[in-house]
């Protein structure tokens, strides 16, 4: 009977160990992969919406861009990964007497964001009448 319960405790201790290091393995992706968003949003994604931003403004148009952040818990530190980036744009160019204001919300966006899982990035655009992904 206590080879029986030692070999039960023995199988325990094993399916423990597989689950802890299953666990910090895919942590482990899961960093790896929001490394990976967060370069592509830094490197390419921001700087073309940023560069959209300015000649719409520099057409009077007023914009705005805001983020999506997820936080990674890991060991106890947080981390927080950009996995998505917006930018609003209005209707209409403002008329000549008022200034252009790149801090708005709007109907009308562009959003890039993080398909859930994986490291594609995709995009969106609508407005109050419409919606598309690409």
């Amino acid at each position: 009977m206590e080879d029986i319960i030692h070999l039960q405790q023995d199988n325990l201790s094993y399916y423990k160990k597989f689950q802890d290091n299953l666990d910090q393995r895919q942590s482990a992706e899961e960093l790896c992969e929001l490394q990976a968003i967060q370069h592509q949003f830094n490197l390419q994604i921001r700087p073309l919406i940023e560069t959209a931003r300015e000649e719409l403004c520099q057409h009077n148009f007023h914009t705005g861009i805001s983020e999506e952040t997820l936080t990674f818990n890991q060991y106890g530190n947080e981390t927080s990964f950009v996995v998505g980036l917006i930018m609003h744009m209005a209707d209409l160019p403002v008329s000549d007497n008022s200034q252009v204001n790149d801090n708005i919300k709007s109907s009308n966006i562009i959003r890039f964001h993080r398909v859930d899982g994986s490291r594609e990035i995709e995009c969106q655009f609508s407005n109050s009448k419409m919606q598309s992904k690409i």
